[in-house]
């Protein structure tokens, strides 16, 4: 009986949900850690861990280390187009690029980054967020740091017009205490200060430790060195305030020498601090000299603290120096600089109301209080006329000009009665006259038919007008008129006019409670979790409320700043994402042009006609009852959006043919339901997901795949010696039942557990892990003397502790390639950046290392503390499931004979037939190697010599290519690719099995296959009317 062949030529992709059987040619049933390129089924690539995005120090180590903790990974392009990767981690920040070392980048003064965060670049800016409770900062220059988007009120400084500054809210403090000689302050205030762990709080209030005098102040480059006039009872790591420099040699900006640093002390009247670099006025190699009346004081109490919270009116912090006492004194405040005000422009004085004319014979002095640099000009008119001299000759209704003095216009005297001669008997005001400047008592008159009458007038103030309404003022000033004897002094009220942006006016020491000169202000961008960019604006989700400015409810708006400025919104940029609705964002992104998507718990709206004044914004939902399962488990692919959907998988929306965007009804990862249902989705917000490379990367935790739940547990450093021989590390802390592994480092000979009947480890020399149950709380870790430092893993194991596979799609196949697992795919964060010059996909892990994808092919690559960089390959399991063969026979059939075409590259393969009954295996190739030294044919062909000293590395036929580096190294003559694959078939017999079809699994253990074709040789079976199995 001739057989009947069934097989594949090619494979595309993987589907779980089909029946094997019914799956269409080149679709395989089950597929890990492969990739479908090119018609083939390959090993994918390992990850690898650059040095330059790691704990490397190479001054000190030649190690590469992980991280303690990665709180975030972003990117930085300067103005000048250099790009920087960002890494948050173990509550500093630090900025490499590829052949370099990381670079810790300045804080704010006592801030830490100790929370999830989120890099953003807006304009030539990088914004990164850090949650709800934690103030954004700012960077905009690689080496000046990071900085608050608004600095807090420092009372010392001068604050112009326009200026803002972040100030309370404040709580009272009725106590701060801390045992003698300690540093750990406990902080108790009179209400509920509802504060949250790892927050800057701000201790204002308390008596400062006194001043100290600095004698002298130099720099060289960024380095200050300051001397004392006497000893300075400093330790390294203290904050001082520097205070009173007034000027500095070079091109260098004194005032930056006067803040609050970290000293390293140098002797005991010397000590040093690092000072800001500026690029634009200063040369790195410059030095300068100080002058002015120098001092320093510790910090004490007072200043920014990160704070741990240990209960609703009570909190601790560790001082920063200068603590001589058990408790602090003065009246005492802690803030979070949360609130924000705004200097107001000054007013100029615009006009003065007199309210009390007052009674004169000379014209008074106006004092203006505060001045501002106003000046007033005073003008009379006469109040009374008392008849000194009557004169003679004069008619009744004679006017009568008042001579002397400067006027405006001039006043006159009407006569009312004269005598026979002509003498004035009475007289009156006729016109009171405009005068700056008054005439002396007697006043002689012209005017009328006499002569030689004299007048006694008394005068009082007409108007007060501004001849300089000078630099502004903050609140109406008082006035003040004089008065000399027997004079009654005018009264006025002053009137400031509108708020002048031409003005300015430095205040020192006005705090922002004096709403005079501040405006509490919301225009400020709020905290935020997530943020994008558009349209020249920074776009942040928040729970901030500007009418009561608070973050206490849900996420439930949208702020974009003004355009080009990443500081300020404005009452028109701030939209409500979910009005009546009880949803929350849990995350944004642009989509394309201008429309945003929001993702939110429960559903994924669209932001359309986010451009110009954003007055046609609107927002319409696409996907009802459906939301997005965790921050940034979502991927842009183009025009096309995906998101993870928690149990209903992985979603998408997309643009039609009107660029209108529109939900898609059926989930993309719906051929995979099966490796979504494997998620535990009690952790399922930390899924997350990345588009590269035409591939959709999905980063899950699956319930049933064990994943690291700790970092390193070895925190000690060195073995203790004994007679300088180092002596065992006994460990304590774990927990019996718990699994553990444990990796020995280069200084290490075994692991023994402290109950020895449950568990006893020898040294590995294949640098794979070991893995164990603890059977008691300690275990011994022997070193092997070559050292005192510890090198050694220990790292607990646990189930679905967190994401531990990666899902794959393959956008060019339009099919998954199944799942990529390992020890090393414990992803918490991916991110892109440039490596040799290409965009390539990294991720930041659980166990604190960076890894780029898909780079390395001998395996992945992870530590290894037996070698000097700690670093070594650990190969990749992978494994294949074709679909099931089958023919349209309707009776059963039977596999005798199968091949299997593959590239192998260091392999170790196993080959498995399975048809569709329960546990229905057999395996036909059972760990299958290949030998680097052993030929095909010719059959006595001399073995080839490793070291490639023959220089006949591409002799066909030999069994395996790949090479191995050793001791003797390899000789560097041409034809080596230390990549070439030998390409074979691999037949097989099987014994005879019934069933509706027959599937084969190929598996590989070490090195690299690429399955390219399967074919099976199957004979009908028997026809039956009876059930068979």
């Amino acid at each position: 009986m001739e057989p009947e062949i069934a097989g594949d030529i090619g494979f595309v992709g993987v589907n779980t949900r089909v029946d094997p059987g019914s799956l269409n040619p080149g679709i395989v049933s089950h597929a890990n850690n492969i990739r479908f390129r090119s018609g083939v089924a390959q090993t994918r690539k390992g990850v690898i861990k650059p040095t330059w995005l790691n704990a490397t120090k190479p001054e000190l180590y030649d190690e590469v280390r992980n991280w303690g903790t990665v709180y975030g990974v972003g990117n930085f392009k300067d103005p000048d187009s250099n790009n920087f990767v960002l890494i948050a981690a173990d509550g500093d920040i630090y900025q490499t690029r590829q052949d370099n070392s990381p670079v810790k980048l300045a804080l704010p003064l006592g801030d830490k980054v100790l929370q999830d965060c989120q890099f953003v670049q807006a304009f030539d800016k990088v914004i990164l967020f850090r949650g709800r409770d934690f103030k954004p900062l700012v960077l905009t220059n690689i080496d000046d740091g990071f900085a608050n988007m608004i600095d807090p009120y420092d009372a010392a400084s001068a604050y112009t017009s326009g200026n803002e500054v972040s100030y309370g809210p404040f709580f009272s403090v009725s106590s701060i205490t801390n045992s003698s000689g300690e540093k750990t302050c406990t902080v108790t205030t009179t209400t509920n200060h509802g504060y949250k762990d790892n927050q800057v709080v701000t201790i204002s209030g308390a008596n400062a430790p006194a001043t100290a005098v600095i004698s002298s102040l130099t720099r060289a480059s960024q380095l200050a060195t300051a001397t004392t006039s006497s000893a300075h009872n400093l330790t390294t790591g203290d904050h001082v305030t520097i205070a009173g420099v007034t000027s500095c040699g070079g091109t260098y900006i004194f005032s930056k020498f006067n803040s609050e640093f970290e000293i390293t002390v140098t002797s005991s009247t010397t000590f040093t601090y690092q000072l800001p670099y500026n690029p634009d006025t200063d040369s790195a190699s410059s030095t300068a000299a100080t002058t002015g009346s120098m001092t320093f004081r510790e910090i004490g109490y007072n200043g920014n603290h990160l704070i741990t919270v240990t209960g609703d009116t009570t909190f601790t912090f560790e001082a920063l120096s200068g603590l001589t006492s058990t408790s602090a004194a003065g009246t005492v405040k802690a803030s979070l600089s949360t609130n924000f005000y705004k200097r107001n422009h000054p007013k100029p004085l615009s006009s003065i109301t007199i309210t009390a004319n007052g009674t004169y014979t000379s014209v008074p002095t106006v004092t203006i209080n505060p001045a501002a640099g106003t000046v007033v000009s005073v003008a009379m008119n006469i109040k009374t006329v008392t008849i000194t001299a009557a004169g003679s000759g004069y008619a009744a209704d004679d006017i009568l000009s008042v001579s002397g003095g400067t006027a405006a216009s001039t006043a006159t005297i009407k006569v009312v009665s004269v005598n026979g001669s002509g003498a004035i008997q009475s007289a009156e005001i006729q016109s009171s006259g405009n005068y700056t400047a008054l005439p002396s008592n007697a006043v002689s008159v012209s005017g009328g038919a006499g002569t030689s009458a004299t007048f006694t007038l008394a005068w009082e103030v007409l108007r007060v007008s501004m001849t300089n309404t000078g630099s502004g003022m903050f609140a109406n000033p008082s006035i003040t008129f004089s008065a000399g004897g027997g004079e009654v002094a005018a009264t006025g009220t002053p009137t400031l006019g509108a708020a002048n942006s031409t003005l300015d006016a430095s205040v020192t020491g006005t705090a922002p409670t004096d709403l005079d000169y501040w405006t509490q202000v919301s225009n400020v961008m709020p905290n935020s979790s997530s943020a994008t960019y558009v349209q020249n604006r920074l776009v942040v989700a928040s729970a901030y409320n500007t009418t009561n400015f608070s973050s206490d409810a849900k996420v439930d708006y949208i702020y974009a700043s003004d355009i080009l400025d990443e500081v300020h919104t404005y009452s028109t940029q701030i939209f409500r994402a979910n009005k009546g609705s009880d949803e929350e964002i849990v995350d944004i992104t642009r989509a394309t042009g201008n429309q945003i998507v929001l993702f939110k718990n429960r559903s994924i709206d669209i932001v359309t006609s986010f451009y110009d004044d954003l007055s046609d914004v609107r927002i319409d939902t696409l996907i009802p009852n459906v939301g997005l399962a965790a921050p940034r488990a979502f991927a842009v692919s183009g025009t096309d959006v995906f998101f993870f959907a928690g149990k209903k998988g992985i979603m998408s929306i997309q643009q039609n043919e009107l660029s209108s965007y529109q939900g898609v009804s059926v989930p993309l990862s719906e051929p995979i339901q099966s490796l979504i249902d494997r998620i535990d989705f009690r952790k399922q917000d930390q899924v997350r997901m990345a588009y590269h490379d035409n591939k959709l990367y999905c980063a899950v935790p699956f319930k049933d795949l064990k994943t690291l739940k700790s970092t390193n547990l070895i925190t000690t450093e060195n073995y203790t010696t004994s007679s300088g021989t180092p002596q065992p590390l006994l460990f304590s802390g774990l927990t019996v039942g718990n699994t553990y592994y444990f990796k020995l480092g280069k200084n290490e000979a075994s692991i023994a557990d402290n109950s020895p009947n449950t568990f006893t480890h020898t040294r590995l020399t294949d640098g794979s892990f070991g893995e164990f149950t603890a059977g008691s709380t300690q275990v011994h870790i022997n070193p092997n003397g070559a050292s005192t430092e510890i090198t050694a893993e220990l790292t607990e194991l646990s189930f679905g502790e967190g994401n531990n596979a990666i899902l794959v799609f393959d956008f060019l196949n339009q099919q998954w390639s199944g799942y990529d697992s390992g020890v090393d795919m414990s992803v918490k964060e991916f991110f892109k950046a440039q490596y040799n010059n290409t965009e390539r996909l990294f991720f930041a892990s659980k166990d604190g290392y960076i890894n780029l994808i898909e780079e390395e092919t001998a395996g992945d690559q992870t530590f290894d503390g037996t070698t000097d960089s700690q670093l070594g390959i650990t190969p990749i399991s992978c494994d294949v499931t074709t679909r099931g063969y089958q023919s349209p026979d309707p009776n059963t059939r039977m596999t005798r004979r199968g091949r299997v075409n593959l590239k192998s590259w260091n392999p170790n393969f196993s080959v498995k037939a399975q048809t569709e009954g329960v546990e229905e295996t057999q395996t036909v190739i059972n760990n299958r190697t290949k030998s680097r030294t052993k030929y095909y044919r010719p059959a006595f062909a001399a073995d080839y010599q490793t070291n490639n000293s023959n220089d006949d590395h591409s002799t066909p036929y030999r069994m395996d290519y790949s090479v191995q580096l050793t001791a003797a190294g390899i000789a560097p003559k041409s034809g080596i690719d230390p990549n070439r694959m030998q390409e074979t078939q691999e037949t097989f017999s099987a014994s005879p099995r019934r069933g509706r079809y027959t599937k084969v699994n190929i598996s590989n253990t070490q090195g690299r296959i690429e399955v390219t074709s399967i074919n099976l040789d199957t004979f009908g079976g028997s026809k039956t009317l009876n059930t068979r199995s």
